[in-house]
């Protein structure tokens, strides 16, 4: 798994971040959307089936078994990081980036600040996106392995099972 985050998803993430910054321009909260947008459909599926594909290989499952293994926890896991990582990332995107506005007007002479159309690194500095981003990674990180080992073991992962096995345990009646 060390393989796996420092040379697989480590540069991946630092190279998409700078990527994104490259090719949306918009400042502000259209810009936001947009690279929310972009990271939820392009970088999202295809991160979480490389993790379950490196891990059903690196156990040694074959093709079959990465098959498998995405057929169990593919559709799980991504709805799970829909709950997640849209509001994370609109936070790391939008949110610190004010932010970072802010201070720049605060502590920049005017000729030295950054006009508000070209803010786009300004959003939020690489450096504090990837640590406000691996921070959120760490509950993530415990989630995607979570599902990994459910898969290992033959268990079925589903995330509204645990909701609606709550709501229909029988209740006792009440005494009096």
């Amino acid at each position: 798994m060390a393989f796996w985050g420092v040379v697989l998803v480590g540069p991946s993430m630092h190279y998409w971040y700078s990527g994104l910054d490259r090719i949306v321009r918009a400042p502000g909260l259209r810009g936001t959307l947009t690279k929310l947008a972009v990271d939820q459909t392009v970088f999202a599926p295809s991160i979480i089936a490389a993790f379950f594909t490196y891990t059903s290989l690196s156990e040694g499952r074959g093709i079959e078994g990465v098959k498998e293994r995405l057929s169990q926890v593919y559709l799980p896991s991504l709805k799970a990081n829909y709950m997640l990582w849209p509001a994370a990332n609109f936070v790391n995107f939008y949110v610190r980036g004010r932010n970072v506005r802010r201070e720049t007007a605060r502590t920049q002479p005017p000729l030295t600040r950054m006009p508000c159309a070209s803010t786009v690194r300004a959003i939020a500095p690489s450096l504090y996106r990837v640590l406000y981003a691996n921070t959120v990674a760490l509950v993530w990180n415990v989630y995607i392995c979570w599902a990994n080992g459910q898969a290992s073991a033959g268990k079925p992962l589903d995330l509204d099972a645990s909701a609606s096995a709550s709501s229909t345990e029988p209740q006792s009646p009440a005494t009096s």
